[in-house]
């Protein structure tokens, strides 16, 4: 049996026209993710190559790209690896809880570095595989 974790209640109080507006842009912005997504699977099935231009001029800026798109993507890994065969369920649930965007937090000015840090924050391996796989289709533009 996983254990729970218990969370410091609050007591509840009144939306502000502040935080509606950022309701507004968090709903907007998952909507633009959800779009996105649909964006990738209509480039998966579209036939992908890839390319580096090495003559010069924008080559060195291509590389770098696919430079950079390869080191998120195995730290990513390195980093899912990490937890997923290390840390039991307990240390996994509270690497997660510290570590991992809670929007609640994140409103109220703290936990800001989750911002970053959820980035790198997998559920499972077709969570990884998904986000990986988008991030190199897109990594390059």
């Amino acid at each position: 049996m996983m254990p729970r974790i218990s969370t410091p209640r609050e007591k509840p109080r009144r939306v502000s026209q502040k935080d509606k507006k950022w309701l507004k842009l968090l709903a907007v912005s998952l909507a633009l993710v959800n779009f996105s997504a649909l964006l990738t699977i209509h480039a998966l099935a579209a036939p992908v190559t890839f390319s580096i231009d090495t003559s010069g001029g924008s080559g060195d800026m291509d590389a770098l790209r696919l430079l950079l798109t390869f080191a998120l993507i195995a730290i990513n890994v390195l980093v899912f690896l990490w937890y997923f065969t290390s840390l039991s369920e307990w240390d996994t649930q509270r690497l997660f809880w510290t570590w991992g965007l809670i929007p609640a937090r994140v409103m109220s000015g703290e936990g800001l570095e989750t911002i970053a840090t959820s980035m790198f924050l997998h559920a499972g391996w077709m969570h990884l595989i998904g986000n990986m796989l988008f991030l190199w289709i897109f990594g390059d533009n």
